[in-house]
């Protein structure tokens, strides 16, 4: 059986996943059995040391053609829809939001080649860093613009 899981929500750096369930993926039998593959952030692949701590730890970049590659060789894959508008819009002391992308490619990947979508909520992801919110206009600007989610803790 494969799986798309849908983890929400981003936070300020997706702690959740660094800490928990890439070691999960890349050790843990069970998971191993799912043959899961992260997806993640294209531009985080362009940094040499970090794109080598993820690639070890099964992520891959987050694009259509990878992700749609990726199922039909047979991989569940683990992703979080909200992505950059998540991370952006992370606020510490509001209230708990989930953002999802318009195009819902998530969902389109799991109907296109018959695998289970599964939510995952990360209780806490939002309050584990405080952001600033005197740069918040600032990071969603280049988040819409550049397509880069600038997280200042």
């Amino acid at each position: 059986k494969r799986y798309v899981f849908a983890v929400s929500p981003h936070g300020a750096f997706a702690s959740s996943w660094v800490l928990f369930l890439l070691p999960l993926v890349r050790f843990n039998p069970e998971f191993i059995r799912l043959n899961l593959v992260v997806g993640a952030a294209s531009v985080l692949f362009n940094i040499p040391v970090l794109r080598e701590f993820l690639l070890f730890y099964s992520c891959r970049p987050a694009n259509r053609s990878t992700l749609h590659r990726l199922a039909k060789d047979g991989h569940s894959i683990a992703l979080i829809p909200g992505g950059i508008w998540e991370q952006v819009n992370t606020d510490m002391d509001g209230p708990e939001t989930v953002y999802v992308q318009a195009n819902l490619g998530f969902i389109r990947l799991a109907m296109a080649h018959g695998l289970d979508l599964v939510p995952i909520y990360g209780f806490g992801e939002n309050q584990i860093f405080r952001t600033h919110p005197w740069l918040g206009g600032a990071r969603r600007w280049m988040a819409k613009s550049m397509r880069v989610g600038l997280p200042i803790i």
